[in-house]
């Protein structure tokens, strides 16, 4: 949440003219100094505050290294310090004591640059510069006329680069480098390191680098800016950087720099210019006749658009009246403005007050002539001696009839009326586009909107005024008007013109001046107390005093008219004194008079000191005491609803079901797995098993039968082959016979102990293993299973409508289904006004009265005040939550109104001044220095 700005001690190194502020963004702070003399504003990080501070107090480099590391530990880089100077030095913020501070001068020294005296700028500052604008095509030159930086932080409108414009927009130099680098320019030999700075700025200096770009990228659309240096820099690109002047060789790196921004938009720091009007004065600028007899003929059939300007008003209204909310929002970013004087704001202001002067007096100038007044000039005035505005200066009226006067200065308003109905429309027209239209169409319509205010005051030399001159047949108008109000004040001494009328119209002219003179103070006093602080609080005082002044003159004079007015009718009537009988009656009525006045005082008096029970209240919306959402967990086709919706039900009640066929068939799949895995396991569990060890030993017996008998048969071979009665290869064939004997004796016997020794423990820890993941699946489908169907989180009521028409609908993972609620007892969250917060407690007895049932009241009770503070349109409010008793259910979730909370008691007075002691109290005390 942002804080009020905070004023600081300036900088001792910077020169005078200058205020500093702290603004407050929720974690992040940030500052601003303010330049009083040319109405600039420039920000600053916190980190480069700091440094300027503690500068003065740190004579070298390792003394600010440490001061900084203290403070935010790390450490702080020489070209950091010289990109924070360089800065500093293109601003003109440095004072005449800089030059004395060794950093400071070491930097001047290796940049080869002076500081501005203060002295000098000083005095030109309030003339020669100002913060608002002039056309993109001035920058060009600004640098001979002594250009400022822009008040964004760090970007000054100087062509160099600096480390500042990276950081803060977020842009890597080395890929800046690089980029430029890899489209092979013919840069020649920098003498600077790649990847700096130092290498940016010296590259800038290439006179022919803006052809060199044109040639290779030959699809490139130049701006405006660019065309325009371009053109005036159209003989120095060949010639060399050394060859030519100062302002030439800005005009070159402004060049440059804007080919680059335009050619490396991600890669390159944007670095915008502040623009600069001239100053203005008032003069006549041409003949508008020639013009006006050209543009009569078409726009006087504009005369025609008086029939449809009342159902345009009309319409226009009920577009506001149904549209508030959005207006108002609009209405209030449109003001954001205001705070910083934003570039945007300050042009669309611009083109509204222009458009709307324009209008109004091409309008004045059309109608003059049809009437066949002649057209002097157009010409220029300042008003207040700074504000432009364009007038006609038309020849004698005193021809024309008072219907033609009339219309005459009745033309401005009904213009402004008019276009007040066409911008609304525009606005509402266009605003869902999001162009450009419904903004300047919302600028405009506040503009005229303040101008129609100011013109139909009949109070000023206004076209209103004139207007009711005329209506009138009235000249003295304004003279008379002023007598009947003081022969009011006054006693009635002075009888001719005394005219209820005049003295009911003079009080409201002068209501109206006073309201107006207000508004603007309170306006231009919330921005200069911003901008100056306490400073701008005696800043107001003096302009409320001069005022006070001007007006107790002018009161002076009429009251020299008016007793000369006296004096004279005294003369002319020979006015006597009244007789003593008058004089008696007149007491009589006076004593009455003062009695009932004294009795009327006394009773108000009694009345405000009665003890009031002060009820602070606020809007309120009521909610449930409990509330859920009732979604499944699946994404599948809605295949039962057992209930409609308004239903009460019981906790653990079935609403809907999914369709989970999908899951219980993986469920049976994974079951019987589980069943067939878990005999797996039985099984080897079980292992050695009796049989199987009997089996193996018979087959261990069988296996050496076999190899006993195959041993004999082969001794007989033997024998019968030293006999020669067999064949080498019959004994061979025995001797393989009784070697594969033997081995599946071994074998048998390998299989006897393997029988033995059962299971391992591996078999039967992996297929425990995979009877767990056969068991999570079916658990996992189970509860996807589960999922699939909606019950009821608590006892409540069941909300919806028509539930049952949602079944065959696709339900997606998460999407509500309906709501739970249970309103049997419900909340009131009320939106206090921060003012009020100290007058109530919890426990504190409230009463409601919702829109629905507007004739009756429902109590409740405080059960908890927030402990933060919300800021609304209208206000900071504090949430205030009520509980209710809600047996019957009248009260539904949504519902609105207003709720008054219990407070101690007071008196009436008090209470009846809450707002103007608070005022008193927090914002005059605020004032006070």
């Amino acid at each position: 949440m942002s804080q009020e700005p905070q004023r600081m001690a300036v900088p001792a190194l910077l020169r005078q003219g200058l205020v500093a502020f702290r603004e407050v963004q929720g974690t992040e702070h940030r500052y601003k100094i303010i330049d009083n003399w040319k109405g600039l504003t420039y920000q600053f990080e916190p980190w480069q505050f700091f440094v300027l501070e503690v500068l003065h107090g740190c004579e070298d480099f390792a003394k600010l290294a440490s001061v900084f590391k203290d403070r935010f530990g790390h450490s702080i880089t020489n070209e950091e310090v010289d990109g924070l100077f360089s800065m500093v030095t293109d601003m003109k913020l440095f004072g005449v004591s800089a030059e004395s501070h060794p950093l400071v001068a070491a930097f001047i020294k290796k940049r080869g640059i002076q500081l501005p005296g203060t002295s000098s700028q000083g005095s030109k500052a309030g003339s020669d510069h100002s913060a608002v604008g002039t056309t993109p095509s001035d920058s060009v030159t600004q640098k001979k006329e002594g250009s400022l930086p822009v008040t964004s932080a760090t970007v000054s409108d100087s062509a160099d680069f600096n480390i500042h414009e990276f950081k803060n927009q977020k842009k890597d130099i080395q890929k800046l480098c690089q980029a430029i680098r890899n489209d092979r320019y013919e840069l020649g030999t920098i003498k600077a390191s790649e990847n700096s700075i130092e290498w940016l700025n010296t590259m800038l200096q290439i006179t022919g680098f803006f052809d060199q770009v044109m040639t290779k990228k030959t699809t490139l659309v130049l701006t405006d800016k660019i065309k325009q240096l371009k053109d005036a820099t159209q003989q120095n690109r060949k010639k060399a950087f050394s060859q030519i002047s100062d302002v030439e060789k800005n005009e070159i790196k402004r060049l440059n720099r804007a080919i680059i921004e335009l050619v490396y938009p991600k890669e390159a720091p944007q670095s915008p210019v502040i623009d600069r009007p001239s100053e203005k004065k008032g003069w006549d600028l041409f003949d508008p006749t020639p013009l006006v007899k050209k543009i009569y003929p078409v726009l006087s059939l504009m005369k025609y658009a008086i029939y449809v300007l009342p159902p345009m008003l009309i319409v226009a209204l009920m577009i506001i009246i149904h549209n508030h909310d959005i207006f108002t929002r609009d209405i209030d970013f449109y003001y954001i403005g205001l705070e910083y004087i934003s570039a945007n704001w300050l042009s669309q202001t611009l083109f509204g007050l222009m458009t709307d002067n324009l209008l109004a007096t091409i309008t004045f100038a059309l109608v003059a002539y049809s009437f066949r007044i002649k057209l002097d000039a157009f010409y220029l005035q300042l008003h207040f001696g700074f504000f432009p505005r364009f007038h006609v200066r038309i020849g004698n009226t005193d021809q024309l009839s008072r219907r033609e006067k009339m219309w005459l200065h009745a033309s401005p308003i009904l213009m402004r009326l008019g276009s007040i109905s066409t911008c609304i429309f525009l606005w509402y027209g266009t605003r869902g586009s999001g162009g450009l239209v419904s903004s300047l169409a919302l600028s405009l319509c506040t503009i005229t909107t303040a101008s129609l205010f100011l013109v139909a005051n009949p109070m000023l030399k206004s076209n209103a005024y004139n207007f009711l001159i005329a209506y009138m047949n009235e000249p003295a108008l304004k003279a008379k008007m002023l007598l009947a109000i003081t022969n009011k004040l006054k006693g009635n001494r002075y009888e001719k013109g005394d005219n209820n009328v005049l003295v009911a119209y003079g009080l409201a002219s002068s209501l109206f001046v006073f309201l107006t003179f207000i508004v603007f103070l309170s306006f231009f006093g919330f921005y200069v107390k911003m901008q100056l602080g306490g400073a701008g609080v005696f800043l107001i005082v003096l302009i409320v005093l001069l005022w006070v002044l001007r007006l107790g003159t002018k009161l002076k004079i009429i009251n020299e008219t008016y007793e000369n007015a006296v004096q004279f009718e005294r003369w002319r009537n020979i006015a006597l004194p009244k007789t003593a009988d008058n004089l008696i009656e007149t007491e009589t009525k006076s004593s009455r008079l003062t009695y009932l006045y004294v009795s009327v005082v006394f009773l108000i008096v009694i009345g405000l000191a009665v003890p009031y029970k002060y009820e602070p209240g606020g809007y309120f919306v009521i909610l449930p005491n409990q509330k859920a959402e009732l979604t499944a967990g699946n994404t599948d086709i809605i295949k039962r609803v057992y209930f409609d919706g308004g239903e009460n039900l019981q906790k653990g009640t079935v609403i809907a079901r999914l369709d989970d066929s999908e899951y219980r068939g993986q469920l049976k799949v994974y079951t019987a797995k589980m069943k067939e895995q878990k005999a797996i396991l039985a099984d080897l569990r079980s292992r050695p098993k009796p049989e199987e060890v009997e089996l193996a030993e018979r087959e261990l017996d069988v296996e050496i039968e076999r190899y006993f008998y195959s041993g004999e048969k082969l001794k007989r071979y033997e024998k019968l082959f030293k006999e020669k009665t067999i064949s080498f290869a019959e004994l061979e064939d025995q001797r393989s016979e009784h070697a594969v004997d033997f081995k599946q004796k071994e074998q048998a016997r390998a299989a006897l102990e393997l029988v033995k020794s059962g299971a391992t423990a591996e078999q039967i820890v992996a297929a425990e293993e995979k009877l767990q993941s056969y068991i999570e699946e079916c658990n996992y489908y189970r509860e996807k299973a589960g999922q699939s169907i909606i019950r009821m989180p608590f006892d409540g009521k069941l909300e919806g409508i028509n539930l049952k028409q949602k079944m065959g609908h696709y339900l997606n993972n998460g999407e509500p289904f309906a709501f739970a609620v249970n309103v049997l007892q419900v909340f009131a969250q009320i939106d206090l006004p921060e003012p009020d917060v100290q007058y109530i407690a919890e426990n504190s007895a409230t009463r409601i009265r919702p829109v629905a049932y507007s004739n009756e009241d429902f109590p409740g009770t405080v059960v908890a005040i927030d402990s933060i503070v919300t800021p609304q349109r209208a206000g900071n409010v504090v949430t205030v939550l009520t509980v209710l008793q809600n047996k019957d259910g009248r009260l539904k979730p949504g519902m609105t109104g207003y709720a008054k909370i219990s407070s101690p008691s007071m008196p009436a007075w008090k209470v009846l001044s809450l707002a103007i002691l608070r005022f008193f109290k927090i914002d005059a005390w605020s004032w006070i220095p």
